[in-house]
């Protein structure tokens, strides 16, 4: 959000750029220079101009009046990459102080953090990752091919960053291998019982000294487990990996 200083309006907006701005830009309105970098920097990145999402009428959209009274205009704006969270973009009309821009308002409307964490998990139970035997030749494969894309065509920081991406994902596509993030609850699945316990004992309505002190004791076991239980994960992962390292040795 910000004071962009841009009108945004559908008359003059480049076409391939429109996806950043909503139905109801205001039609009757030409875009500005400082308006076309903005949608410029809004497509770049994956923006959407919020404010441009709502239908309202000009006199609940306009952000910025002229000394005289007479000019009204749309000009601070608020940019996010998910229009889906936000429910509203409005000026208020009651906070008064000294300025000639009025104050602009979004309300934005989540998940619960739990089923927020449980979505961002399920889209990330995979990872690629690079076997300890194919790691010379991704890194032998890595600066070839960046050396041959690098010549002096690089012109500033966001192209070598671009370079840099692609390389590193054709590497990984190449040499890595698609394994499954492990869940806390995979290193510990010996422990479970006792966790469930104490869980039972935490949510309890009343606690009275005996089970304060086998909740004290269990705590003091988790925590023992836990550390024994990966420990005990680490060793066979660490294992599997020497295995199958020297297994690609010997066929090689």
């Amino acid at each position: 959000m910000g004071d962009f200083n841009g009108k945004i309006g559908r008359a003059n907006v480049n076409r391939s750029k429109i996806s950043s701005i909503g139905p109801h830009a205001l039609k009757n309105v030409h875009t500005n220079d400082n308006g076309r970098r903005l949608i410029e920097l809004a497509s770049r990145y994956n923006l959407k101009i919020a404010g441009t999402f709502f239908k309202k009428k000009h006199k609940r959209k306009w952000t910025w009046r002229s000394p005289d009274k007479k000019t009204m205009n749309e000009i601070d704006h608020l940019l996010a990459n998910d229009v889906t969270i936000i429910r509203d973009v409005t000026p208020l009309n009651r906070v008064e102080f000294s300025s000639d821009h009025r104050l602009v308002r979004g309300k934005i409307e989540i998940e619960s953090r739990a089923r927020y964490y449980n979505n961002k998990n399920s889209h990330q139970r995979m990872k690629t990752v690079i076997p300890m035997y194919n790691i010379d030749r991704a890194n032998e494969y890595v600066i070839e091919k960046f050396n041959a894309r690098n010549g002096d065509t690089i012109s500033d920081a966001q192209q070598m960053y671009d370079i840099s991406e692609l390389t590193l994902s054709e590497a990984c596509e190449i040499y890595g291998k698609q394994k499954r993030k492990e869940n806390t609850d995979d290193k510990i699945s010996e422990h479970t019982n006792l966790i469930a316990k104490r869980e039972e004992l935490r949510n309890a309505s009343k606690i009275n000294k005996t089970k304060k002190i086998e909740l004290s004791i269990l705590n003091r076991l988790v925590r023992r487990g836990i550390k024994q239980d990966i420990r005990k994960y680490e060793e066979e992962i660490t294992k599997e990996i020497t295995e199958e390292s020297a297994q690609k040795g010997s066929n090689e």
